[in-house]
């Protein structure tokens, strides 16, 4: 009986374990994409509206529709980033999402120049007004969601 009583404190301590960490994950989702919207500067590059969402399924989805109505759409896996850089200082600069080659897909619609469906290496963001605290938040959620990712259902 003492056995039963064992395995089922295991059972349910990692189950517990798994369910702190996908609160973790939704968390640091959640304050990634809130981030990036707070410090968005797409507008002041002439962008009509965007859309940006890190999922359960563990995608990077962003997406931008420019004044020319022309459309760009970028999507990688979390666990393909590689790393963060930040080109800029607190007043504006641009986070570039860093990812293994060719990991991210880029396709763009209602392009003059036609329409573009391709792999890229990284996804760049304009930002403005972000302090250092808040990047470094931002590198520590990219983190936290690459190493567990392996993890999302």
């Amino acid at each position: 009986m003492n056995l039963l009583y064992a395995l089922s404190f295991i059972f349910w301590s990692f189950f517990g374990v798994l369910n702190y960490t996908d609160e973790l994950k939704t968390f640091y989702r959640k304050q990634i994409e809130e981030l990036l919207k707070k410090y968005d500067a797409d507008r002041l590059l002439g962008t009509k509206t965007f859309t940006l969402e890190l999922n359960n399924n563990g995608f990077l989805r962003y997406k931008r529709i420019l004044a020319s109505n022309k459309t760009e759409y970028y999507s990688v896996r979390i666990e393909k980033v590689q790393k963060l850089n930040y080109y800029g200082n607190e007043k504006s600069g641009w986070l570039s999402v860093v990812c293994e080659p060719s990991s991210v897909i880029f396709q763009s619609y209602k392009d003059p120049a036609g329409d573009v469906d391709s792999m890229a290496n990284e996804i760049n963001f304009p930002l403005k007004g972000i302090s250092e605290e808040e990047l470094n938040s931002l590198n520590k959620s990219f983190d936290f969601l690459r190493e567990n990712s392996k993890y999302i259902p």
